[in-house]
């Protein structure tokens, strides 16, 4: 039978009464479905029936557990009820007589009147079946609830719940029936009232304040209640903890003792217990005994503070355990644990008053004098606004509270409020003579008058509390203090001797009390004849010993360290000397300010830790420590001098200036200031800024070692920087005053000889890469005036480099052999060669000339490596250095450069430059994929530097990729270090893309424009490039710059004679060869055919059979003599110069055209019929050669057109006028066949077709402004100006820049002639004059259209 079936059966038989046949179908179900909650249901009815009663219990539980939400389990709940008092068929059932336990089977009723006559179980199952309901409710909703979103935190949640439930339980009815039976067991009356108060407390705890009079009925309710199992010392301790945190006491003597001791007698093991009897222990009360034992109270003394003081912070979870545990910890000066614990006693007190609805204001002052008197001694003064608040809460509740009094007394004593602490002081004794404060309170009196300089009052109430003490027999450290106060009492008011001897019976009385060891050191040194520093000093090591707070006795340490340059033990002292103040604390995290707005009072402690760092390099601390300094003492101009110090050596130069610049308006006659500004300057690359500051400090102060030194580094700085950007001449006149600056420094301080030639060495090396010097005179005289302090001979050099000879013209190398020998003089200055740097000036000195004059000898070679060696076995730590030496092993030694590389990058692996020698050294040397790897490391580092991208570009050329090689180049370029050899490359591809494209020169000029600007910043950098200067000249020839170009190239062609002089290079002579061709032409161009004739006929002479490129240069100097002679008017010459130039023309290629275009346009010049003839059949002939040839269609259209004969137009034209648009494109992109055949049509006063040609222009071009504004002309010619306009509507562009289109629209607008249209008309005219003013056209236009508004 299926599981429904069996159901079905077992609902049929509960309601035919067969409870046994209902139970044994609903077990049968069980069976197969153990979690079926309908037939625990009906086994569980079916069990009630059969008077079963503990089964059917358990089968009622195990159905709620497995589904709490059914209303069908709650039957049984229901059915209990109804024979419980208060049910409306509880009179009813009550006058059942009572069971026969005999004969249970004489009636049927005998279960009901069980449960009536005895209805305590009933009570029990009732009770735990609504607990377990409640629980499972509370279970259910907050599992459902707490996923909810921006719902309430869990523990709101809980609360939350508990109000819900609790509002509507029954559970409090029954709990107190169960209580008030007359059945109750002990056992069961102790679990149910420990319930009740349970359940009373959790709802009072979740009842919101709002509901004042719920809440306060609750706990008067729960407050009945636990007072209740306190009175009869029930040991319930829950109870009894709720109402030990309840009580509301200020004072010890406010507690119930019996009550203490009760709760000890019943809970004897628990913590609180422990806590409880330490507390009675502590203040001298016995367990046994309510009154205190005067014989045994010091003895319960130690043993309650042993007791305390071991009490784990887990066990700390009450209010009162807080309460005692603070007041101990206090009590035996340990501030910080008391404070800590007083803040978390405070912070439960509050969520209990909260929770209770009513405020223990007893004890949260308790709490809040033990918090005070923790934060007023805690590392003063950085409490004591917080603790003074805390004070004035406690004496609005407590006016007469004698520890608040001594705790505001001692503030106002740290803040030097004399009379106000007096007055603070004076209440205390008012209030209570004989209280256990009244003796303190009256010593700090007495201290107060003696800072008021009421001496003669302070000095007997001294002696009247010292008498006190020593009868009393108090501690030596009382007494003490008190000797101490009375002798600086003495001393102030003059009496230095009776000071000296109550000094000493101070120490005598307590050894370790440290004011009396600093004030007698002070003695010693101040006061003493003749003076004794060692005793002093040793006083003020014992008092620092003792207390690191006795700030006096650790400066005198400090300053005493310092003049010895003992930095070690100073930052001993300071950091000692902070850990004991507390106020601020370093910061942990390097370069991080410290987070603690809290004002240090040992401000010197933090500058003198801020020097020590400064001098071992620690600039992120050092700044930390002279923030903290300067918050106590911010007009301290030495602080903001040292700050903006760290600042600059810590490379913030923006928060250096401002720092520094601060203490220059504190101090304006410190120079200091002005100095470091200059430094910092210079780190963030303002150098002219610098430059000034030193020089205006130098006439102050004119021979100061640090000024002269700083202005010579920051004109080697700002040389460098105006190198790098370009501007030669500017670096050349920095250089030459960096040295001039040193020679100067040199004069003055020649003991920092090792300094100053650093300098020079420098200079001149960088001064050695400008080729021509622009004011040579003062390079000479500089140079002269270096040379003259070098050695006159030098042995090391002697076979290295060739002999200094300093005689005008003079230029870059023999700055560079200056350079090279003041690096070889500070080699020999030091005899310990203690200076590193001076080999590798050397060695990079020798290799640069190295490079420059093409020396690459094996000694030579050995020489620079050796040097560079040198140096890195004195620096191995120096990156720079290995570098250097895989420079020097780049050719000659690849796995040594390698080597040498990689050691730099395992000292410096984030230097990008690095990265590039390594890429670079792999790219020499072919190995493809690790240059890749390198560069691409380079570029990670470094996304700017340039380096990286010219090795890319080169490995993408090696790999044929000619367009992404020109994009890194043109991407290197654009970069902010500029390389000259990436700006070169990139200029002849471009040049060369030019060249090979065949661009219109509209196209050509526009590329060619970045292409000299990049030539022109490479011929800046390197003046003495014959090449570079040669390909410049090109690009300027192309752009119009022809007078410029000349230059260029004569400059170009010295360079070329000088290098062949000395070398005679067969190479150099070819470059010299062509150079003069490039000059020939470039005459030709500005009209001086005699000089050009002469320079083509030396370019015959220096022509070379055996030349690749004789047949090419020959035609070209051939053609360019035979221009010359055209120009000349010497036409037979002319004609006689372009046949032979026709003749030794190469067969293929444009120059063979060209003969035959020149000497056809030479041909018609003699306008002799015959000639004209032989021109036309020259070009007739070419023409059929090389149908494309452009030149040759245009001149011979052009024939035909200045002939009138159509004929010869159509069929010079008829080829290219029949190609694909596209082709015809790329054929003739400047459109010149159009161009002509219109000119031709206007010749025949043949408007329409010139316009129909124009329109097919435009068709094939739409987007071409030149042939558009061609059509718009023709078309106002025809007087159709809104044809124009609608046309010249199509380009946006043209009509903002284009002058020309702004003239067609102009004109355009002008013959419509409305108002409006004159209104653009004149727009369209200004603008146009705007755009180009040098064009009369366009001031033409822009008056008729005036004329025409007016």
């Amino acid at each position: 039978m299926s599981t429904k079936a069996l159901l079905k059966t077992s609902r049929e038989k509960l309601n035919k009464k067969d409870f046994s046949g209902a139970k044994d179908a609903a077990e049968r179900v069980l069976d197969f479905e153990p979690s079926n909650y309908t037939a625990h249901v009906f086994l569980a009815l079916s069990l009630l029936e059969l008077e079963d009663y503990d089964r059917s219990e358990q089968v009622y539980k195990a159905a709620i557990e497995l589904d709490p939400g059914q209303l069908l389990a709650r039957q049984i709940a229901s059915a209990l009820m109804e024979v419980l008092p208060g049910s409306e068929y509880y009179p009813l059932l009550s006058s059942l007589p009572e069971p026969d336990s005999t004969n249970p089977t004489s009636t049927s009723t005998f279960w009901l009147q069980s449960a009536i006559h005895d209805s305590l179980p009933v009570l029990e199952e009732v009770v735990s079946l609504l607990e377990t309901e409640e629980q499972a409710r509370f279970t259910k909703d907050f599992n459902a609830r707490r996923t909810r979103l921006g719902g309430p935190k869990p523990a709101e949640l809980k609360k939350e719940l508990d109000r819900e439930i609790c509002d509507n339980s029954k559970l409090p009815t029954l709990y107190n029936e169960v209580l008030n039976h007359p059945k109750t067991s002990e056992d069961l009356r102790r679990s149910t009232e420990a319930k009740l108060i349970q359940f009373k407390q959790k709802h009072l705890y979740s009842t919101p304040a709002t509901g004042v009079k719920v809440k306060g009925k609750l706990r008067e309710e729960l407050e009945n209640l636990i007072d209740g199992v306190v009175l009869i010392r029930r040991p319930n301790e829950e109870a009894w903890l709720l109402y030990l945190d309840w009580q509301d006491w200020e004072k010890f003597e406010d507690l119930d003792l019996s009550t203490l001791r009760a709760y000890v007698e019943l809970f004897p093991d628990s913590s609180l217990a422990s806590i409880v009897k330490g507390y009675l222990f502590y203040n001298g009360v016995s367990l046994s005994d309510e009154g205190k034992s005067s014989e045994t109270s010091e003895n319960l003394n130690e043993m309650g503070l042993d007791v305390l003081l071991n009490i784990p912070s887990e066990s700390l979870d009450s209010i009162l355990a807080n309460r005692v545990i603070g007041q101990v910890y206090a009590d035996v000066e340990e501030y910080e644990n008391a404070a800590k614990i007083a803040k978390r006693g405070l912070s439960r007190l509050a969520e209990l008053e909260k929770d209770l609805g009513k405020q223990l204001s007893r004890s949260r002052v308790g709490l809040q004098v033990v918090l005070a008197t923790s934060l007023v001694h805690l590392h003063p003064p950085k409490n004591h606004a917080q603790a003074m608040t805390l004070i004035k809460e406690i004496v609005a509740v407590s006016p007469d509270n004698l520890v608040a009094l001594m705790s505001r007394g001692n503030i106002l004593l740290a803040s030097r409020d004399w009379s106000a602490a007096k007055e603070s002081f004076d209440r205390v004794v008012s209030v209570d003579v004989h209280a256990l404060h009244a003796l303190r309170a009256r010593e700090e009196s007495a201290w107060c008058e003696s800072r008021l300089g009421q001496y003669d009052s302070a000095i007997g109430h001294f002696e009247e509390v010292l008498r006190e003490l020593e009868a009393e027999e108090r501690d030596g450290f009382d007494v003490a203090r008190c000797l101490w106060r009375l002798a600086q009492t003495h001393w102030d008011s003059g009496g230095k001797e009776a000071a000296y001897a109550l000094l000493i019976r101070a120490l005598k009385k307590d050894s370790s009390y440290a004011p009396a060891f600093t004030s007698l050191g002070l003695y010693y040194l101040e006061c003493a004849s003749p003076p004794d520093p060692v005793r002093a000093s040793k006083c003020f090591q014992k008092a620092f010993e003792l207390d690191p707070r006795e700030a006096v006795a650790a400066r005198h340490l400090a300053e005493g360290f310092a003049n010895d340059r003992d930095w070690d033990l100073v930052e001993v002292v300071v950091r000692r000397t902070i850990e004991g103040e507390g106020t601020v604390q370093p910061s942990s995290k390097p370069g991080a300010e410290s987070a603690s707005g809290d004002v240090t009072v040992n401000s010197w402690a933090w500058k003198a830790l801020g020097v020590v760092e400064l001098n071992y390099r620690n600039y992120p601390a050092a700044i930390n420590a002279f923030q903290v300094a300067l918050r106590a003492d911010p007009n301290d101009h030495i602080l903001w001098l040292r700050l903006g110090e760290a600042y600059g050596k810590a490379g913030r130069y923006a928060a250096a200036i401002k720092a520094l610049e601060h203490a220059h308006e504190l101090d304006p006659t410190d120079w200091l200031a002005q100095f470091y500004i200059a430094d910092a300057q210079q780190g963030v690359g303002l150098f002219k800024e610098a430059v000034k500051i030193l020089e205006s400090l130098l006439e102050q102060r004119p021979a100061e070692l640090g000024i002269l030194s700083s202005l010579a580094t920051a004109y080697l700085d700002m040389g460098v920087a105006e190198m790098e950007q370009g501007f030669i001449g500017r670096a050349e006149s920095s250089f030459i005053s960096s040295v001039s600056t040193t020679l100067k420094f040199l004069a003055d301080h020649p003991g920092f000889r090792t300094v100053g030639w650093k300098i020079i060495t420098d200079a001149t090396f960088h001064l050695s890469q400008v080729s021509l010097f622009r004011n040579e005179e003062a390079v000479l005289a500089v140079l002269t005036e270096v040379n003259a302090l070098l050695p006159p001979e030098n042995a090391r050099l002697k076979d290295i480099i060739p002999s200094l000879a300093l005689e005008s013209p003079i230029g870059g190398s023999e700055a560079l052999l200056i350079s090279i020998l003041a690096a070889e003089y500070r080699v020999s200055l030091s005899p310990t060669n203690s200076d590193t740097s001076a080999w590798y000036d050397l060695g990079m000195g020798v290799r640069a000339w190295s490079i420059q004059s093409g020396n690459q000898d094996e000694k030579v070679v050995q020489f620079i490596i050796a040097c560079i060696t040198e140096a890195v076995k004195r620096e191995p730590m120096n990156a720079s250095y290995w570098t250097a030496l895989g420079t020097a092993y780049f050719v000659s030694n690849p796995r040594a450069a390698q080597h040498s590389f990689i050691k730099a990058l395992e000292i410096e692996n984030k230097r990008a430059s690095t990265w590039c020698d390594l890429g670079l050294l792999y790219l020499f040397h072919e190995d493809t994929e690790l240059a890749q790897e390198a560069f691409q490391r380079a570029q990670v580092l470094d996304p700017d530097c340039t380096l990286a991208w010219v090795g890319q570009a080169l490995i993408s050329r090696s790999a044929g990729d000619e367009k992404g090689a020109t994009a890194l180049f043109s991407h290197a370029t654009g970069l902010d270090h500029a390389i000259p050899e990436a700006d070169y490359n990139l200029g002849l591809r471009v040049f060369n893309s030019i060249n090979e494209r065949k661009l219109r020169r509209s196209k050509a000029i526009e590329h060619l424009l970045p292409v000299f600007f990049l030539l022109n910043r490479y011929c800046e950098r390197k003046p003495d490039d014959a090449t570079g200067l040669h390909l410049f000249a090109l690009a300027c020839e192309r752009l119009g710059h022809i007078d410029f170009a000349k230059e260029l190239v004569n400059r170009a062609m010295r360079i070329l004679e000088r290098i062949y002089e000395e070398k005679e290079d067969p190479v150099v002579e070819r470059q010299f060869m062509i150079a003069n061709a490039t000059l020939g032409r470039l005459l030709l161009s500005t009209h001086e055919p005699e000089e050009g004739m002469i320079i083509f006929e030396t370019v015959l002479g220096l022509l070379q059979d055996t030349d690749e490129l004789k047949q090419v240069v020959e035609t070209q100097a051939k053609l360019g003599i035979a221009m010359a002679q055209c120009t000349l008017r010497d036409m037979q010459e002319a004609i006689l110069s372009l046949q032979y130039a026709q003749g030794v023309a190469p067969d293929h290629g444009a120059l063979s055209g060209q003969c035959a275009i020149l000497l056809a346009q030479t041909l018609w010049s003699i306008r002799d019929p015959e000639c004209c003839e032989m021109a036309k059949e020259e070009l007739l002939k070419l023409i059929a050669q090389d149908p494309s040839n452009l030149p040759a269609i245009n001149v011979l259209a052009g024939l035909g057109i200045l002939t009138k004969d159509e004929g010869l137009v159509d069929a010079s034209v008829s080829e290219i006028v029949s190609l694909p648009p596209d082709e015809r494109v790329a054929l003739d992109s400047d459109g010149n066949v159009d161009y002509l055949l219109i000119q031709y049509h206007l010749s025949q006063n043949n408007l329409a077709n010139a316009i129909k040609t124009s329109q097919k222009s435009v068709h094939v071009q739409p987007s071409n402004t030149v042939k558009t504004n061609t059509l718009g002309s023709l078309l106002l010619k025809m007087r159709y100006p809104e044809g124009t306009l609608a046309l010249l509507s199509g380009h946006e562009k043209a009509m903002e820049t284009g002058s020309t289109t702004l003239i067609l629209s102009a004109v355009a607008n002008a013959l419509i002639g409305t108002p409006e249209s004159l209104k653009k008309a004149l727009q369209a005219a200004q603008r146009a004059v705007m755009v180009s003013p040098g064009k009369a056209v366009s001031w033409q236009v822009l008056a008729c259209v005036r004329k025409l508004v007016s």
